[in-house]
């Protein structure tokens, strides 16, 4: 039997996992509300063989870049170096591919960069996508795709 405690959907980090006395710690969490309207600040991350490349300037930025996490309406990624004069307000171009279907869907769009920030061994940069209503439908698709998938390997876990 399953029993839920909240009413409503929340958002949080997992902090511990303890299956032999069945128990989560739980972090940072916060509620949100389950209307469409608010599901653009739902985020995933995405499966380990997803492809970024970054384009500023029309020319590709070489570096190793992976997607820390996707929403709705913008990315969190992490890139090994920045190419000068890279700041945030600038915008850039954004291809994606994800390969967790049968078929690859791949994200081609323009973005804008809203957050830069120096980590020990990377730069995290938060990403404000194109607001296109085909962007947005592919991403809502894939985004519910990739709950489902991390909701099937978390019970793998515990058998």
């Amino acid at each position: 039997m399953s029993l839920s405690f909240f009413q409503l959907p929340f958002f949080c980090s997992i902090e511990k996992i303890d299956f032999e006395n069945s128990y989560v710690v739980i972090k940072n969490y916060k509620f949100i509300d389950n209307i469409p309207s608010e599901q653009e600040y739902i985020r995933v991350t995405p499966e380990e063989n997803h492809k970024i490349s970054l384009f500023f300037d029309e020319r590709k930025i070489h570096a190793d870049v992976r997607i820390i996490d996707i929403g709705i309406g913008g990315a969190k990624v992490a890139l090994s170096l920045i190419p000068p004069g890279f700041k945030e307000g600038d915008k850039v171009i954004v291809d994606m591919v994800f390969t967790s279907g049968a078929k690859p869907l791949i994200i081609n769009t323009k973005a804008k960069v809203v957050k830069l920030t120096e980590e020990k061994r990377e730069f995290v940069v938060v990403l404000l996508l194109n607001n296109d209503a085909n962007i947005k439908k592919l991403l809502t698709a894939y985004i519910a795709n990739r709950q489902m998938a991390l909701i099937r390997e978390f019970k793998n876990l515990s058998l």
